[in-house]
């Protein structure tokens, strides 16, 4: 597996070799006790830094699989040094996790429920207060930290001067230990999603002392993140803790994102650990007795694109009391900036290039089939013949016509797993907030960097690659390292966030843009298509939108059962006609043939008669 340096990283070790820093103690108060972070000077912009702040009590011993109970961090005497990144939440680490190409990797731990804070000048100082940015990390709910993003793309894009935001990051739990439920009240699931609330709370509770603002606080998220913050953005235990919301490649409404249930996967401790339990209380007493690397050990029910340990839906008094779907149609909605980048699919695909494969080779049967296994493995559809058969007809059938080339029907599947994953979800999400007249902007990230070699797509975390200045760790670099593009791309990108947060639109008056992003509208579905020359486009993803949340969703309607029915009582009826007819039949026959005895009889008596 190679390792390349990407541009960014070039970019950044030369401007860092002129730069003058100067580091130095400093230390605030929040409502748990003192901490003692560090304060940077660098080339005049000074900044303040804190890492590994409790937001919960440990979540060790009895805490374990506790999610909705108080669990403040405990006050401490004396000065705590918050100059460290925590422990990641317990995980199983994949160097070769394709979601998250650029994952900080370090030690993992139960007790990881701390949070980092990035603000600018210390407020005791301008007598300012910031707009507040939370970063939700993703991960498919299983991988990933707060620490995952660069603290110096952090501070140079959103706390430095020119946007003067605070910026926090912070740590969930995760897989089983985040989100195991046995459906009940002795472990309701979405242990996960608590975690999230609870810093939400620290961060409203304790955002004055870093200069923040705690009624200006824009939730933002990537990936599973994004789908987290879209999940709370619907939840009645959020309510009130933010003000706007960003979703960059996720959403509540994704596929997989929830779960109906997670009983059968979370039994399945019960005979992996030998718990002989036999209610639900007893496998929690086991399932705590047992170390953190066993419960990670678990195998999985079902091999297939969804995972198990998710957030779920959890009833009244949870999380989500109700299916996302639903809840969008009442909760209480915030301004939101939703999207997506141009070729979503083409992570995995530039992974598997690696193992140099021809995709051109792909064959009307292999459409067929990569149609089939995308549609009937979705649990949430009814129809799955149905469905499958409108996606073979949307995205295989019409791509394989002779005169068409052989990448035409490779781009045609890359965007039925594009839309179905992400376009199709962010769209509806879109129209949901619609309809209660809010202000939803929506992006399509299309830059495509120069310095990417032989790769022409905005793959699936391209956006998060720029507006961080993280390196993943799959792509090639050009010697010739054209940045100046992407640098563009990354200053606009990072200042239209900043104005989000700061004025609640992306653009302003005095920004000095020459483009006006402006909200959308479920007709045209307008968007920004993101590049170093932004500019507004209309029909957001159509083909995805009318497929999977218009046709798919008529074909899913069509009441199958009652067509059945009707088709057996059809047949029913033919058999009855048939049968009616075949008894008039043998009904005239037989009478013919007593007729017929009754003449012949008739006639012998008369015969007789005569002689």
């Amino acid at each position: 597996m190679r390792w390349i340096l990407s541009p960014f990283i070039l970019w950044w070790h030369s401007h860092l070799a002129t730069t003058t820093r100067h580091i130095s103690p400093f230390e605030l108060t929040v409502n748990s006790g003192a901490i003692r972070g560090e304060r940077l000077l660098i080339d005049g912009q000074d900044y303040t830094v804190f890492k590994g702040i409790p937001f919960a009590m440990p979540p060790v011993g009895y805490l374990r699989f506790q999610g909705s109970m108080p669990k403040e961090p405990a006050k401490w005497r004396g000065v705590m040094n918050a100059t460290q990144y925590s422990a990641m939440c317990m995980q199983n680490i994949d160097e070769n996790d394709a979601g998250e190409p650029e994952r900080y990797v370090a030690h993992v731990s139960e007790d990881c429920l701390y949070l980092n804070v990035f603000s600018p000048t210390p407020y005791q100082y301008t007598n300012d207060t910031y707009p507040v940015i939370v970063f939700i990390h993703g991960g498919r709910f299983q991988t990933g930290s707060g620490s995952d993003i660069p603290q110096r793309a952090i501070l140079s894009n959103f706390v430095s001067r020119k946007a003067s935001i605070v910026f926090v990051t912070f740590n969930y739990r995760l897989g089983p230990l985040g989100f195991a439920s046995t459906g009940d009240s002795v472990l309701p699931g979405n242990i996960g999603l608590w975690d999230q609330i609870w810093a939400l709370k620290w961060v409203k509770a304790n955002a004055e002392v870093f200069g923040g603002d705690p009624s200006n606080i824009l939730l933002m998220g990537h990936g599973t993140g994004a789908a987290s913050a879209s999940l709370l953005a619907l939840s009645p235990r959020a309510e009130g803790l933010f003000q706007k919301v960003l979703l960059m490649s996720g959403s509540a409404l994704q596929p997989g994102v929830v779960r109906n249930t997670q009983v059968n996967a979370t039994w399945n401790m019960n005979d992996r650990f030998g718990c002989r339990a036999f209610n639900s209380s007893e496998l929690l007493d086991c399932a705590r007795k047992r170390s953190k690397e066993e419960i990670f050990q678990y195998k999985r029910l079902h091999y297939d694109d969804y995972e198990e340990f998710v957030p779920i839906i959890d009833g009244v008094g949870g999380v989500l009391p109700e299916p996302p779907e639903q809840l969008t149609l009442h909760r209480r909605k915030t301004p939101i900036v939703i999207g997506t980048t141009k070729d979503e699919s083409s992570l995995r695909i530039l992974l598997l290039n690696e193992k140099e494969l021809n995709f051109s080779s792909i064959t009307w049967e292999h459409g067929e089939k990569l149609a089939e296994n995308l549609t009937m493995s979705y649990k949430q559809f009814q129809n799955h013949r149905l469905i499958s058969q409108g996606c073979k007809s949307e995205y295989v059938w019409t791509q394989v016509d002779p005169s068409f080339p052989e990448s035409v029907l490779f781009n045609s599947l890359l965007k039925m797993y594009s839309h179905f994953w992400y376009d199709a979800p962010a769209s509806q999400l879109a129209t949901y907030y619609l309809k209660h007249d809010l202000p939803v902007y929506l992006y399509s990230f299309d830059h495509i960097s120069e310095n990417f070699y032989d790769i022409d797509r905005a793959f699936h975390g391209v956006d998060k690659l720029h507006i961080f200045n993280v390196t993943p760790r799959f792509l090639n670099k050009r010697k010739d390292m054209n940045w100046q593009l992407d640098q563009r791309v990354v200053e606009i990108f990072s200042e239209l966030v900043a104005n989000f947060a700061l004025y609640g639109t992306p653009t302003h008056e005095n920004d000095g843009f020459s483009f006006n992003w402006t909200t959308t509208t479920a007709k045209e579905l307008s968007y920004l298509s993101i590049t170093d020359s932004p500019s507004m486009q209309v029909g957001y993803r159509w083909q995805g939108h009318v497929f999977w949340n218009w046709y798919a969703r008529s074909l899913d309607a069509v009441d199958v059962g009652n067509i059945q029915r009707i088709a057996q009582l059809d047949r029913d009826v033919g058999n009855w006609q048939f049968a009616t007819a075949m008894l008039s039949f043998c009904s005239l026959f037989f009478f013919a043939i007593l007729v017929g005895l009754a003449c012949y009889c008739t006639r012998k008596e008369s015969d007789e008669d005569e002689l």
